[in-house]
């Protein structure tokens, strides 16, 4: 099946890239979303499987999709056919948030980058919940382990950095029902920062309230999903220390109730360095792709040294083979993430990415 899908996309391929970028996606996921069941059967590939626990939960594999390419949760049955081990989606804040104009996302081929300034789920909550409710569970029956859901969160950008708990709250009660695992954005480049501490002894006490949240939630569900913190590459030397303090000394208090806490290293990047020369990198946006490889993958060897082997990271940006992957998991990653490697190598690249992931055992 994994020819198939090269050959598939191979054909493809020219088409999707000559057009705008923005159009392209948009096609694909309307696709995805309105996939019937032939169509879903031609995208569709044999799973690797490759159980393995992370934070608590079992995934069948270690390869996952990263938040914002399936933002409005509208294609989870469909990309859940590719075979990921695991699914992302949003970011969605608690009120609907309207974009900037187009063009949005610029594709660097020559780097095997993009470029993107895509804000927050246009809708909110309310749309974002309702798709979730139309979704069959589990999402892909061939899983001896259900393929997991993680629910990326964030606040609205009118939100006063002291209403923020409250924003992060809604999200949390809304969809526990559906999420495995949340994920916070500690830094975004397409968003206001200051809703999360980045320093402290402010990070304290705001992990303290989320924890809060989470507490009274497992109390009333008997759930208690994981958090990842989804940080910056290009957080600085202080920023890493202070994350790092933070979440070790959170983890390490006995008062949680078996909460546990995660980094996603690492979000786009704001930084043009890697691509300096090559067209739209004067274009606002979160740089993605195979520039991000090595930063973070020295990122993700800087975080787990201070992290320890008790909190777990999930490893994305750069990943665009199976090396790819395994280098991340080797830097010490648990899982790892695509986006940008999906759209130059299509869905191929998750097949390759767990085998290769798979063989490391």
């Amino acid at each position: 099946m994994g020819l198939a899908h090269r050959l598939a996309y191979r054909a493809l391929r020219p088409f999707l890239f000559s057009l705008d970028a923005e159009r392209a996606h948009d096609l694909v996921m309307s696709c995805l979303a309105n996939a019937s069941p032939l169509t879903r059967r031609l995208i569709s590939q044999a799973r690797i499987d490759d159980p393995v626990t992370v934070a608590g939960l079992s995934f069948p594999n270690r390869v996952g999709l990263a938040a914002g390419l399936d933002k409005e949760a509208r294609c989870l049955p469909a990309l859940a056919a590719m075979g990921f081990g695991f699914i992302e989606v949003g970011s969605v804040a608690p009120r609907g948030e309207a974009w900037s104009p187009p063009p949005r996302i610029h594709r660097l081929p020559q780097a095997q980058a993009l470029i993107n300034r895509i804000g927050l789920h246009r809708g909110g909550l309310e749309p974002f919940c309702a798709a979730l409710a139309q979704c069959s569970w589990p999402l892909d029956p061939r899983a001896l382990v259900p393929v997991r859901l993680g629910v990326n969160l964030a606040c609205n950008v009118a939100t006063l950095a002291s209403e923020a708990i409250g924003d992060y709250s809604s999200g949390l009660r809304a969809t526990i029902a559906w999420a495995d695992y949340f994920t916070i954005n500690v830094s975004n480049p397409n968003a206001s920062n200051r809703h999360v501490p980045d320093a402290r002894p402010a990070l304290d006490p705001w992990l303290q309230a989320i924890d809060e949240v989470r507490i009274a939630l497992a109390k009333q569900t008997g759930r208690r999903p994981p958090v990842f913190l989804k940080v910056s590459p290009d957080l600085s030397e202080t920023g890493v220390d202070a994350l790092c303090e933070a979440l070790r000394a959170r983890s390490d208090r006995v008062d949680t109730n078996g909460l546990q806490w995660g980094v996603i290293v690492a979000n786009t990047s704001a930084r043009r360095d890697a691509v300096r020369g090559f067209p739209h990198t004067e274009r606002a946006g979160g740089l993605s792709g195979a520039p991000l490889r090595e930063p973070v993958n020295r990122l993700v060897a800087q975080m787990r040294r201070q992290l320890g082997n008790d909190i777990a990271i999930i490893g994305t940006g750069g990943i665009l083979s199976g090396s790819d992957a395994r280098e991340r998991i080797e830097a010490g990653a648990d899982l790892v993430q695509v986006y940008t490697g999906l759209i130059y190598r299509g869905p191929d690249l998750v097949r390759e990415a767990a085998t290769a992931l798979r063989a490391i055992r």
